[in-house]
């Protein structure tokens, strides 16, 4: 299920939105084909709040029929308009998600506290390529003890994405905002509930370590892809940009990013 307010469109008024929504061929009374919550420019919008508004206006230039996709960062988040997706900016984009991910990867595992926090990943094209990285870094992970740095290796594995290491030597835990960083990205949840939980009853002891992926083709389409199919639905972009989008999707949908992790507790 999408996002509360994950994709925006900017429109002038209900009674334009309804007709756009109806020219779509979608009933505007069916909350279910709802796809994007619409922002008004010519009148009052009780669902946004006052920093919402602001951002969705500096994002759209309070331009009508823009499409925007919303990026929550650590502790902000951002508009991003469809029109610049679709204009050959996947990489930027997906750099953006794996940027934001391993942040908030960071952040959630300092909130646990811990020791020797350390966090690796790389951008593989197959699975053997993903494993082999897995078995050759685990057994590092978590031996550096030089305090919090980011490794000054950029060298691209791919177009989309740079490789990256950070190491954290101690963090004091912080249950609350732990929690915070879960509620604010479903897919590192889904991943790390039942670590929260354990880690808070105290029921992880030693080096705990592990690894998790996220495909490009996952980035893609839960959220842009969506978001330029809408845009295409309602008349907001060419069709040749729509295809040209629906290409780099293609190209790239094979690149698997991988995180590892390791905290000693």
């Amino acid at each position: 299920m999408m996002m509360e307010k994950e994709r925006v469109l900017v429109i002038e008024d209900p009674v334009t939105y309804a007709t756009l929504v109806r020219k779509a061929g979608l009933d505007p009374r069916d909350t279910k084909e709802q796809d994007a919550v619409p922002y008004y420019t010519k009148r009052a919008n009780p669902n946004y709040t006052p920093t919402e508004c602001h951002e969705i206006e500096c994002a759209s230039d309070k331009k009508p029929g823009t499409l925007l996709v919303r990026q929550n960062n650590v502790e902000t988040f951002s508009y991003i308009p469809v029109a610049n997706i679709v204009k050959g900016q996947i990489t930027e984009l997906a750099n953006d998600e794996v940027d934001i991910i391993t942040t908030l990867l960071q952040n959630f595992l300092m909130s646990l506290g811990g020791k020797n926090i350390s966090i690796d990943h790389k951008a593989t094209k197959t699975e053997k390529e993903k494993q082999e990285w897995i078995n050759k870094t685990a057994v590092k992970v978590g031996k550096n003890k030089d305090g919090v740095t980011a490794t000054g290796d950029k060298e691209q594995e791919h177009t989309i994405t740079a490789d990256g290491k950070t190491t954290i030597e101690n963090a004091e835990s912080d249950w609350t905002q732990a929690s915070h960083y879960l509620e604010m990205n479903p897919f590192l949840a889904n991943h790390f509930i039942a670590f929260f939980t354990q880690a808070k009853r105290g029921a992880l002891h030693g080096k705990v370590s592990n690894h998790f992926s996220l495909t490009i083709k996952d980035v893609c389409t839960e959220k842009y892809t969506a978001a330029v199919e809408l845009a295409g639905k309602f008349n907001l972009i060419p069709i040749s940009l729509k295809n040209d989008f629906k290409k780099k999707v293609l190209k790239e949908k094979s690149i698997t990013i991988c995180w590892l992790y390791s905290v000693d507790f």
